[in-house]
């Protein structure tokens, strides 16, 4: 009976962790998904996309039950979502958005005047 109360104690503090985990992931992803509009993927493509490639191992660390691992490649996703965010400041890095002034119903790249 002992053991068995161990084994469901157990099992229920890693559903626990992974739990905590899996919004930690989401926590981070937001964070690279702001660096990412920012203008992370012109200013800091090498970060941005170890955050994304970690995150992604992060997962699926996670779907196997592995926290110890799964923790390791947050920390690595966290500290490169980070220093995207910061490498992109908006006004140098966001991608600009220009709005025409003339009407170009037919889509050939040619005004319609």
């Amino acid at each position: 009976m002992r053991l068995r109360t161990a084994v469901l104690a157990a099992l229920s503090l890693g559903a626990c962790a992974g739990l905590e985990l899996r919004g930690e992931v989401t926590g981070v992803r937001e964070i690279a998904n702001k660096a990412r509009e920012r203008g992370a993927v012109k200013c800091s493509p090498k970060e941005l996309a170890l955050a994304d490639a970690h995150l992604a191992f992060a997962d699926a660390e996670l779907d196997q039950g592995s926290f110890g691992r799964a923790r390791d490649h947050l920390e690595i996703a966290e500290k490169n979502a980070r220093q995207a965010y910061v490498n992109s400041p908006p006004e140098q890095c966001a991608p600009m958005v220009v709005i025409a002034d003339r009407a170009d119903s037919d889509g050939d790249g040619c005004t319609d005047d």
